[in-house]
């Protein structure tokens, strides 16, 4: 049995735990990105289009759901890698280098944070789509509409990407 099999059946035997760390990263990636496609909407800030009580706002609850996203994800980065902690000591104690686990745990968090990116930016492309929804028809206002709003995708991925990779170069670090 070579070190990708036992690393395959780890997988295998630690669903519940990733299953847990992947959703924790999407919802919280979804909901930063739903206040970002809010935020950075150029309509939804100008007051003509907007009461201008409305969309100023809406710069608190983003700048909290930031913070949030910043304390969020190492917190469940730490609780996940405190969960796999047991195998990479066995997967040590079995002849595995120090080296060899610290790049598998890396490119393990790596494939982990872009896939869970991905698919929070699909939820919160989803969840701003509704809220755009629900302002156009149910409130009634017309003059807004949903865009696909590249900047908000940027400062998403940028503040996601500067939070996980802080917190994978502290754990990486001797």
């Amino acid at each position: 049995m070579t070190f990708s099999d036992i690393a395959w059946k780890m997988l295998k035997a630690n669903f519940r735990c990733y299953r847990l760390y992947f959703l924790g990263n999407v919802f919280s990636v979804g909901l930063f990105y739903s206040f970002a496609a809010i935020f950075t909407n150029q309509a939804f800030m100008d007051p003509k289009s907007v009461n201008s009580y409305i969309s100023s706002n809406i710069c608190a609850p983003s700048l909290f759901v930031g913070v949030f996203l910043l304390l969020f994800i190492p917190y469940t980065y730490q609780q996940f890698i405190k969960l796999r902690k047991h195998d990479y000591g066995i997967l040590m104690t079995i002849g595995m280098s120090e080296r060899e686990v610290l790049t598998n745990m890396i490119l393990e968090q790596c494939v982990i944070a872009g896939v869970s990116l991905l698919a929070g930016l699909f939820l919160g492309t989803l969840t701003a789509f509704g809220f755009y929804f629900v302002i156009q028809h149910v409130i009634g206002v017309a003059e807004l509409h949903w865009y696909l709003n590249l900047e908000s995708y940027k400062w998403t991925a940028l503040l996601f990407g500067l939070s996980s990779a802080l917190w994978l170069c502290l754990q990486a670090r001797p």
